[in-house]
């Protein structure tokens, strides 16, 4: 089993691994932007302290949105791959995390979109074939049509497809996690 928490780059500092792993965490998805808050160097220092209590560190990527959506049938995404694998090639990173690798709602809008999408997670596993590659993905059921999200072909690509449920989302209760 294993269990994880995320941790946006800004906070990097305020976690122990330690104290992690004293309560059975075994994962930490690191903002990317961890890199431009604290500087290369301390951010390679707190992976490989992650890395001495037994935990492995993913670097959490924002694929489609930074600030904007980008429709990835339309956008050039050759700098967000090379960035993508610049992190997977880092000194004991496990692997990458893709995030925002959606649409906002409107992936009805684009013909192809679910494709365009696999097609670059599959970019993705080819230029890093030997990195662990998660993804997030909508809770909801009908996520292929809003997000262009195809869970089915997404999850011969990654290693892990984690659903984005939060406590709290959609007035829905525990029984809601469980169908979900």
């Amino acid at each position: 089993k294993h269990f994880g928490y995320w941790v946006f780059g800004k906070d990097m500092t305020n976690v122990k691994p330690k104290t992690l792993k004293d309560n059975g965490i075994t994962d930490l998805f690191l903002n990317y932007y961890a890199f431009t808050s604290h500087g290369k160097t301390k951010v390679l220092a707190f992976i490989k302290e992650c890395k001495t209590y037994k935990i492995d560190v993913h670097i959490w990527v924002q694929c489609f949105y930074d600030g904007e959506w980008h429709n990835p049938k339309t956008t050039d995404l050759t700098a967000k791959l090379k960035e993508i694998k610049k992190y997977a090639a880092m000194e004991n990173v496990k692997g990458v995390h893709l995030d925002y690798l959606r649409y906002p709602g409107n992936a009805y809008k684009t013909d192809g979109g679910a494709d365009a999408i696999a097609a670059f997670v599959k970019k993705v596993r080819s230029q890093n074939p030997s990195t662990f590659l998660s993804c997030a993905v909508m809770p909801e059921s009908e996520n292929k049509k809003y997000y262009g999200q195809d869970i089915s072909a997404l999850g011969k690509i990654v290693d892990a497809v984690l659903p984005m449920q939060y406590k709290g989302n959609y007035r829905a209760g525990r029984s809601w996690f469980t169908s979900t």
